[in-house]
């Protein structure tokens, strides 16, 4: 399971398994949140100011975080976050290559997702 917690006195992005048992592991180093997991459990993405960051996980011999990565910045996730610490709002894709991200001012409370549009756009 991957969350933030501010017990280091920042928020930071740590790993530990669910249920309970074994250990827990800081995987960000200055910072993070927002964490989610790629879809093959290779690796975490993560917030920080405004950067996007992979970490690659390697469990062959244990839980092996390696370096944060920059992936790319962008000016308005700065502000970010969902604004509840714990609820990512950003997810990426299953191919781990492309991101989905929510920006709004004020906060939105309510948005559709519309799957498969270009079939319904062909039915039109």
């Amino acid at each position: 399971m991957a969350y933030t917690s501010n017990e280091s006195g920042q928020f930071e992005v740590y790993v530990q398994p669910f249920p309970g048992g074994g250990g827990k592991w800081q995987v960000s180093t200055h910072g993070g949140t927002d964490a989610v997991w790629s879809r093959d459990g290779s690796e975490i993405f993560y917030r920080q100011g405004n950067g996007l960051y992979a970490v690659a996980i390697e469990t062959d011999s244990g839980f092996n975080p390696g370096p944060p990565k920059l992936l790319f910045e962008w000016e308005q996730m700065a502000g970010g976050g969902s604004g509840l610490v714990g609820f990512a709002n950003m997810d990426v894709s299953p191919d781990g290559k492309s991101f989905v991200m929510v920006e709004a001012e004020p906060p939105v409370r309510e948005f559709h997702v519309v799957l498969n549009w270009i079939e319904e756009l062909k039915r039109r």
